[in-house]
């Protein structure tokens, strides 16, 4: 569909063969230009106000009446880039019940033996259990 060869890993996700995922975003957005969407970039969505969407941009507001949006909004792991979960609030304030937002990966350092690391360097990590303080998860 987007023009990228793909494979299915042992967790049965499927994965570009290039594991880039840049020409698929390409592609993507190419596929939705053809289609007539229209992409907003560099505006913060602040709500709705008659059932409109209300942007800003600077210190210019924006209304916007569309027939569909989606709502790409991240999470709380960049705010210096606009991902800083302002968006919650604003769906709460409309009674739409949001889960709580958690890390959805993470990295951490480990001091592997000589022997584990040469056996298992550049392996992925699965049927393992990770535990911090009194916190255990199987993943």
């Amino acid at each position: 569909m987007l023009g990228e060869k793909t494979f299915i890993g042992s967790s049965g996700r499927v994965f570009p063969k290039s594991f880039k995922t840049s020409p698929l975003l390409r592609s993507w957005l190419s596929k939705l230009k053809n289609q007539d969407v229209k992409m907003i970039t560099n505006h913060d969505w602040v709500g709705w106000e008659d059932n409109k969407l209300i942007f800003k941009t600077g210190i210019k507001r924006i209304i916007v009446d569309a027939d569909i949006t989606i709502l790409a909004l991240g999470g709380l792991s960049w705010p210096k880039l606009g991902s800083d979960g302002s968006w919650v609030k604003i769906l709460e304030k409309d009674n739409i019940v949001v889960s709580k937002i958690h890390p959805a990966n993470c990295g951490f350092f480990v001091k592997w033996s000589n022997i584990f690391k040469k056996r298992f360097a550049g392996f992925p990590l699965k049927a393992v259990e990770l535990s911090f303080k009194n916190k255990k998860m199987k993943g």
